[in-house]
């Protein structure tokens, strides 16, 4: 991994010396101050992938996993997008919030760590037998204070949502229990981290409907309004950046038509947005 001055100059490596056959992982990320470098590297040991932070203008990797389980990594096989990013840097730079096979091989859980090193915490809750974090759906809050993430947690393949402070603490479960079969499958924050947005089969085996809770648990409220007998879907939300509306798309009125309606988060009164293009 290199940098080199937008307007051209020499080029620095950033990552320290590799162990034979090492390399960097894809993906990497800045702080959000511009200060430093996080990546994913199997710097010391061939095929063991940890994270690093590392000034962006060259010096020396700082490692900031702790020790691995055998066979671990942070999240060697997981994606990384824009939307699916192994770890993430807080708002203020001074955490990065990771997946990892740190304690158990095979078990992605989720930890917080100083940007600059100093010991790892996990944030997740003690996991049911065979249960892991999802690698898909972990976000820090707006604000940086928190840390909501969605894990089959306490029940194997039931994924539900939590949330935990970013240092540390007890976590939270936001949705309310799951209709039989249930899960949930998306979320989003409202800009001022206040409330989380999410899609669950909450109340109905099999409907996707769209719920949100405030961000350090409580009671949920019902967002989108009343389904028709065969429409079965709530399938995106988004939260207009003024934080009033969550608009999503449904086939709230005729099944496999989807259009476009929103909800007032301040009164959580539904009223349709405008009519979408339709689908099916």
């Amino acid at each position: 991994m290199f940098g080199a001055p937008l307007g051209g100059g020499t080029a620095t490596k950033l990552n320290d010396t590799l162990v034979g056959e090492g390399n960097v992982a894809p993906g990497f990320l800045f702080s959000p101050d511009s200060t430093l470098v996080v990546y994913r590297a199997d710097k010391e040991t061939d095929e063991v992938i940890e994270l690093f932070s590392v000034p962006v203008g060259g010096g020396t990797s700082t490692k900031l996993n702790d020790t691995l389980a055998d066979g671990g990594d942070v999240a060697i096989n997981a994606p990384f997008t824009v939307d699916d990013r192994v770890f993430h840097v807080s708002p203020d730079s001074g955490r990065v919030v990771y997946l990892a096979d740190q304690d158990t091989e095979d078990v992605l859980e989720l930890f917080s760590v100083p940007i600059d090193g100093g010991g790892s915490t996990k944030l997740n809750g003690t996991l049911v037998e065979g249960g892991e974090v999802d690698f898909q759906r972990k976000r820090i809050s707006p604000d940086g204070t928190r840390v909501v993430y969605r894990a089959d947690q306490n029940a194997f393949r039931v994924p539900e949502l939590f949330s935990v402070p970013i240092a540390g603490g007890t976590a939270t479960q936001l949705n309310e229990a799951l209709a039989f079969g249930g899960a949930v499958t998306y979320f989003v924050f409202t800009p001022d981290s206040s409330r989380v947005v999410y899609r669950a089969n909450q109340d109905t085996a099999g409907v996707l409907e769209l719920y949100s809770a405030p961000t350090t648990g409580g009671p949920s409220t019902k967002h989108s309004g009343p389904i028709t007998a065969l429409g079965d879907e709530v399938s995106h939300a988004l939260i207009t950046p003024d934080g009033q509306y969550s608009v999503y798309r449904a086939d709230h009125d005729i099944d496999d038509v989807f259009e476009l309606y929103r909800v007032n988060l301040a009164t959580r009164e539904k009223d349709e947005a405008e009519r979408s293009s339709r689908f099916g």
